[in-house]
């Protein structure tokens, strides 16, 4: 997924009741320092963007933002772990 400043709308393929969304790192494409933000969690899908620190111009330029979505709770394999 490319991200930027700007925040963007990442629809799940799957439904999910309760997701939980874990994000980055980014790929270093800016030099800049920022953090990935999320925002708007549900069912159907996340917002995301890139914020520099305070300090840095405000503007990100778009990196490779890897991300995993699952279920809150816990599960039990067949094995039974």
């Amino acid at each position: 997924m490319s991200v930027g400043s700007t925040w963007v709308r990442v629809p799940l393929n799957s439904s999910f009741t309760n997701p939980i969304v874990v994000a980055g790192p980014p790929r270093f494409q800016d030099s800049h320092p920022c953090v990935i933000r999320l925002r708007n969690v549900s069912a159907s899908g996340f917002d995301i963007r890139l914020t520099e620190w305070p300090y840095q111009d405000g503007v990100h330029a778009q990196e490779v933002i890897s991300f995993l979505v699952l279920e809150k709770g816990r599960t039990r394999l067949d094995d039974g772990t």
